[in-house]
């Protein structure tokens, strides 16, 4: 089993993030947001591609969105990959916001269709999976905190359209820290990383839950932490490295 992270951490030097990420079997290009809060999840996709209308703490579309012709190009990615070839690591990962927790942030959403917007987000997602695919193996994250506002999406016809594109360049996980109805998801057909800290080890139901695969649900095919370290301390991102590592068997180097 390989450990990596989720994405943001609370650097303030993207090198000491450079050489914080690369600590891991599989390094995240990673975000800062305690550096630059247009970084934070959902903050960073509409900074990315100009799509937010002027307002103050509040997430906001431009109705014209889908009319943007800018690409997704994550900060530190030159760093980054630097790095990546100085350590002959070939796989990396990145994560995004999903469709289902993006449309719930937008606060006038009503003016929003959800599936036009899956499509403007397939077709950005798709060009940034295979601008990144080239430099190696890619692991491509969907982030859903607020899966449970429609779990229904990723068993629909637009969900799987969604995943199979995106699998043309990558490996693809769905993402979520928030405790869900783990029945509800099992009819998906990609891997859900999860948080098993949020549910009762005691509960019989748990043994019942398949995950895409048809494994059981303590079988993880990868080890992180259950979220982003961004509103972590400097020491406790290197304990929980630390921790993992532990697990499988491996000291920090």
């Amino acid at each position: 089993m390989k450990i990596t992270h989720v994405g943001s951490l609370p650097f303030l030097n993207p090198k000491e993030a450079i050489d914080y990420t690369f600590k891991w079997d599989i390094p995240v290009l990673f975000t800062l947001p305690k550096l630059d809060p247009s970084q934070f999840m959902g903050e960073d996709l509409a900074f990315y591609l100009d799509i937010r209308e002027a307002s103050i703490g509040e997430l906001k579309l431009d109705k014209k969105y889908y009319q943007s012709t800018k690409k997704i190009i994550p900060k530190y990615l030159d760093d980054f990959l630097r790095a990546k070839e100085e350590n002959e690591i070939h796989p990396l990962k990145f994560q995004m916001i999903g469709p289902v927790t993006f449309y719930e942030m937008i606060n006038n959403k009503k003016k929003i269709n959800f599936f036009d917007l899956v499509e403007f987000m397939q077709e950005k997602y798709c060009k940034l999976c295979e601008s990144l695919a080239q430099y190696g193996e890619l692991i491509f994250v969907l982030d859903e905190p607020m899966l449970d506002y429609n779990y229904e999406f990723y068993s629909s016809r637009e969900g799987l359209l969604l995943l199979k594109t995106l699998e043309e360049s990558a490996e693809v996980f769905i993402h979520s820290c928030a405790k869900l109805h783990l029945e509800r998801t099992q009819n998906y057909t990609h891997y859900l990383n999860i948080d098993m800290t949020l549910y009762d080890k005691n509960d019989q139901n748990l043994d019942q839950i398949i995950f895409p695969g048809g494994e059981s649900l303590p079988y993880a095919k990868y080890l992180s932490p259950s979220c982003g370290l961004a509103l972590k301390k400097v020491n406790e991102c290197l304990d929980i490295l630390a921790e993992l590592r532990s697990r499988v068997g491996r000291s920090v180097k």
